[in-house]
C-alpha cells in the first residue's frame, strides 16, 4: 500500500508541475504533496529499519547460545566475555 500510494503522489506532483498552468488548486495539491514527503521518508526509513528486527533478535540469540556452548564445553568461563578470557590465557 505504501509504495504504490507514494508513487501515485509523486506522479500526481509531476503531472501537476507539467500542467503549464499553476492555478490555486494545482499549487495547493503540489504544496500538500511536497509537505508530506518528509513524513513519507521517515515512514519508509522506519519500515526499512524494521526489516532488520528479526535479524537483531536472531543474532543476539545465536551469540548467547554460542557463548553457552563454549562455557558448557569449558572453553570459556561463564559470565566472562571472550576478550577477558583471552587476556587471562596470555
Amino acid at each position: 500500500y505504501y509504495l504504490p500510494t507514494t508513487v501515485k503522489l509523486l506522479n500526481t506532483y509531476v503531472r501537476m508541475d507539467k500542467a503549464g498552468v499553476q492555478t490555486d488548486n494545482i499549487k495547493k495539491i503540489k504544496n500538500d504533496i511536497a509537505q508530506s514527503l518528509e513524513t513519507i521518508v521517515q515512514a519508509f526509513y522506519r519500515l526499512y529499519d524494521s526489516l532488520y528486527d528479526f535479524d537483531a533478535i536472531d543474532i543476539t540469540s545465536e551469540i548467547e547460545a554460542f557463548k553457552g556452548a563454549l562455557a558448557t564445553d569449558g572453553l570459556i568461563e561463564e559470565g566472562i566475555g571472550l576478550e577477558l578470557y583471552e587476556d587471562k590465557m596470555k
